[in-house]
C-alpha cells in the first residue's frame, strides 16, 4: 500500500510539474527557445529545433503519465512517463549545472513563466525530484488502491516544488540585488 501511494504521488506530482512547465513553454515557445540558446550547449541554429524536441518530450512524458492515471492497472505507460520525466529533469539539472560551472549566473532556467535564474538550489531541486521519480519507477506499484492517499500527497509534493522554486529564485534575486549595491 505504501509503495502504491508513493507511486501514485509521484505520478500526480510529476504530471502537475510537467503540466505547469509546459503551459509556459506552449504559451511562449520562442521564449523557451531563447532560454535554450542562452544555455550555449548547442550551436545557435539548433536551439529552436532542440526546444521543439524538448517540448515534445515533455508532452510525451505528460501524456504517458496521464494515460497511467486513466488506466492505473497498466503500469507500462506510468513507468515510461516517469522514466522520461526523470531523464528530462536530470538533463535540465545537468544543463544548469554546466552553466553554473561556467559562471554564467543569471540565466533564466526556462522552467517557469517568470524569470527564474539558474542556481545550485534549482540543480538540487531537479536532481531530488528526478531521484524521487526514479524511485517510483523502480517501485512501480500502479494499482488504483493508492489514489486516496497518493493524489493528495502528489499535490502536496507539487506545491513543495513550487514553493522551493520560488524560495530559491527569491534568494538568488536577493543576492544579486545585494551585490549590485
Amino acid at each position: 500500500m505504501i509503495g502504491n501511494a508513493f507511486t501514485t504521488a509521484a505520478l500526480a506530482a510529476t504530471g502537475l510539474i510537467f503540466a505547469q512547465a509546459l503551459a509556459h513553454k506552449l504559451r511562449s515557445p520562442g521564449r523557451f527557445a531563447h532560454s535554450v540558446r542562452e544555455y550555449d550547449l548547442l550551436p545557435a541554429p539548433l536551439a529552436v529545433p532542440a526546444a521543439a524536441i524538448l517540448i515534445l518530450a515533455e508532452l510525451s512524458a505528460l501524456a504517458l503519465i496521464a494515460s497511467a492515471f486513466a488506466n492505473l492497472s497498466g503500469g507500462l505507460s506510468g513507468r515510461l512517463g516517469l522514466a522520461a520525466a526523470a531523464g528530462l529533469l536530470a538533463l535540465y539539472g545537468l544543463a544548469m549545472g554546466v552553466n553554473l560551472a561556467r559562471r554564467k549566473f543569471g540565466l533564466d532556467c526556462g522552467c517557469t513563466s517568470g524569470q527564474t535564474p539558474i542556481s545550485a538550489g534549482l540543480v538540487m531541486r531537479n536532481f531530488a525530484v528526478a531521484g524521487l521519480v526514479s524511485a517510483a519507477v523502480l517501485i512501480g506499484d500502479f494499482r488504483p488502491v493508492g489514489l486516496t492517499l497518493g493524489v493528495p500527497a502528489g499535490v502536496a509534493l507539487f506545491l513543495a516544488y513550487l514553493i522551493t522554486t520560488q524560495l530559491v529564485s527569491n534568494r538568488v534575486r536577493g543576492a544579486a540585488a545585494g551585490n549590485s549595491r
